[in-house]
């Protein structure tokens, strides 16, 4: 009963998280004030700002023209890729008129991975402040890439870690230990499954869906030891509890 309970609750809490991870998905805006964006000649407006379904698709070695257009002057500009609540500028500077163009080669930014990549353009001046928001998916194998290989890697050792750590609770460990292995082995595979799904244009991570995926590493790093050691001392106390077959005597 005291298992079924446990492994029930763990079972919720995976699924919460889970849950709440693909909610998060479909999420967010594309335009915030008063202009037009595009993305490789696609209107930024009719795109998703988080989901992979509505990626704009572009090659690995393509050079990607980003417009944005204003009712007001525009002075200045900034495109920013980001990726796990993570941001990075990639062209930025003064604008003029109404309207920008710039283009950005995909190849200067390709090298380490592909896949899912969030790209904002903003534009600000006197009075005005805006942005547009689209998922773009840098098309290639993962295999070809250090990021491919790497989240294979560490999704592999964290569940290895994982297996490793049940086996060990299974087998009365100490579950000190095996509480500490088994959150950084979740951790790690969360990790690597994420950047994996990522790479793959499977689901764009945004920051909370990160931070989602961490915790339900963390759950199942320490739950599924935790489970595997109640199971453990569970057998070993009916087979200490048992009764002793008769010995025949001659």
């Amino acid at each position: 009963m005291v298992t079924s309970r446990m492994t029930a609750t763990v079972a919720t809490a995976i699924v919460s998280v889970a849950a709440a991870a693909v909610l998060a998905a479909g999420a967010g805006a594309t335009i915030n004030g008063p202009c037009s964006a595009s993305i490789n000649g696609v209107n930024v407006k009719n795109q998703s700002s988080t989901s992979a379904s509505g990626a704009i698709v572009v090659a690995k070695d393509a050079k990607v023209p980003v417009t944005m257009s204003a009712s007001q002057p525009i002075s200045n500009l900034q495109i920013r890729i980001s990726l796990m609540g993570l941001g990075r500028t990639v062209k930025s500077g003064p604008a003029h008129g109404t309207s920008w163009a710039r283009t950005v080669n995909v190849k200067d930014y390709s090298f380490w991975g592909v896949g899912l990549y969030q790209v904002t353009g903003s534009s600000t001046g006197a009075g005005l402040s805006c942005s547009g928001v689209a998922i773009v998916k840098v098309e290639g194998s993962p295999l070809s890439t250090p990021a491919g290989w790497a989240s294979i890697a560490l999704a592999a050792v964290g569940l290895l870690g994982i297996a490793g750590t049940a086996l060990g609770a299974l087998h009365g460990g100490g579950m000190v230990k095996a509480t500490l292995l088994g959150l950084l082995s979740g951790l790690v595979a969360a990790l690597g499954v994420t950047v994996l799904l990522q790479q793959y244009a499977v689901l764009f991570p945004t920051g909370r869906i990160a931070v989602g995926m961490l915790a339900l590493g963390a759950i199942v790093g320490i739950g599924v030891p935790f489970l595997t050691h109640v199971l453990g001392t569970h057998g070993h106390g009916v087979a200490k509890g048992a009764t002793p077959p008769p010995v025949a005597h001659s």
